[in-house]
């Protein structure tokens, strides 16, 4: 499985913004492990992560278990590269301008909108 979200790193406790807290789970101590690994990967607080691994428990508590990790930093694009396979953050430039000009709300590239406001300008030609 594969979670992402902002990473924060407090008291030895490594969590994801959505409260997830993060575990090394075949480790003698899985929250402090979780921290290390993570660390280890280049991961800090505040960073924009990516986990695999799976859901599991550290005592009584529910934690995600992970196996892996990388910083992908705060650009949501870099996500359109990341498979189950492997974290490989990135994407081709076409990848990344594609979904920078995607808006949102109305589903419309923004090339394609710019080139339908021109339309309703002049009726007669096509842009």
């Amino acid at each position: 499985m594969i979670l992402h979200g902002i990473l924060s790193i407090v008291n030895g406790e490594s969590k994801l913004d959505d409260g997830t807290l993060l575990a090394r789970c075949s480790e003698a101590s899985p929250l402090d492990a979780a921290t290390a690994f993570v660390e280890g990967k280049g991961c800090e607080d505040g960073d924009f992560i990516v986990v695999t691994g799976s859901s599991g428990t550290s005592g009584d508590v529910a934690v995600f278990c992970i196996d892996d990790a990388k910083t992908v930093g705060s650009s949501v694009p870099n996500l359109l590269t990341i498979s189950p396979k492997g974290l490989s953050a990135g994407g081709t430039r076409r990848q990344v301008q594609k979904a920078e000009l995607s808006d949102t709300k109305t589903g419309v590239t923004t090339g394609k909108k710019a080139n339908r406001q021109k339309a309703k300008k002049n009726p007669g030609k096509r842009p």
